[in-house]
């Protein structure tokens, strides 16, 4: 924020985009909620690919409408993960992992502000399924993270840790509902079960984060959050142009963010790399 205020740019915030203006053939602005209009040459997009193109675009220019009716037919997904925020006083170890383990490694501490729970191809073939059926599967992907571990300065108060329990493939329209689900305690019982014993027992306090709070809170439509679909392949021969080249169809249109490659997980790459191709254009 401090470089783009340095650059004379201007940061908003608590500001919702409702719509994409284009005249003339090209890109004009954006309109806001309250309706203020912002002109601006050039406008790029790190929300949902699919909801910048098919939603914002106030008119399509000509020439753009195959692209737009592309991504119309896109699946735009549903809930991909949902999480539980919580207060520990016992801090993770995996109960599988030994003192010789840890020796051989030459390490004293095993924590590490996040931890990768995976079950094997079968299961998380398994678990994509049964999302697409309204359901979880009985032992999901899961991501641990301790961040007070790195931060302490993050942790609630002395002898605690912040904790957040990442649970993949968890559909938006869950089978019964997510309002009366036991799904959140069921996922730290079976996170609880792989870890040394104690860990349950030192949950002060916990919250559920579902699909329905990211698309209220982050505008991921029904909580699905976008990310690269393609490979390396995909970038190399430029399919989905718009994905792998962060340029569109409409002129001064610009895409970048997690939808774009190389796709989530690797903070910052597409927003590098859809500069340089902005800058590009504009020299």
């Amino acid at each position: 924020a401090s470089a783009v205020r340095a650059a004379g740019g201007t940061v908003r915030t608590g500001v919702r985009v409702a719509g994409i203006r284009t005249a003339g053939g090209r890109t004009q602005g954006i309109t806001l909620a309250s309706g203020r209009e912002i002109d601006a040459p050039v406008v790029i997009s790190s929300g949902d690919p699919r909801a910048t193109i098919v939603d914002l675009l106030e008119a399509v220019p000509s020439g753009g409408g195959d692209f737009v009716q592309r991504w119309r037919s896109k699946d735009g997904g549903e809930g991909y993960e949902s999480k539980v925020d919580a207060v520990i006083t016992e801090r993770p170890r995996p109960r599988a992992l030994k003192d010789e383990h840890l020796a051989a490694l030459g390490v004293d501490d095993p924590l590490h502000a996040t931890m990768v729970v995976m079950p094997s191809m079968a299961g998380l073939k398994g678990a994509a399924d049964a999302a697409a059926h309204g359901r979880i599967a009985r032992r999901p992907p899961f991501l641990s993270n301790v961040p007070s571990v790195l931060d302490p300065s993050v942790a609630p108060a002395p002898g605690e840790h912040v904790f957040s329990l990442e649970v993949l493939f968890t559909p938006y329209s869950l089978d019964g509902g997510w309002s009366t689900s036991r799904e959140p305690e069921r996922w730290l019982e079976a996170f609880a079960s792989l870890v040394q014993p104690g860990f349950l027992e030192g949950v002060q306090r916990w919250r559920l984060v579902g699909p329905a709070d990211y698309e209220r809170d982050f505008s991921m439509p029904r909580g699905h959050a976008p990310s690269f679909p393609g490979g390396p392949l995909a970038a190399l021969l430029g399919r989905d142009r718009e994905l792998t080249r962060y340029r569109t169809p409409v002129p001064g249109l610009f895409l970048t963010g997690a939808g774009t490659f190389p796709g989530a997980g690797v903070s910052g790459a597409p927003g590098r790399n859809a500069a340089q191709v902005v800058l590009g254009d504009l020299a």
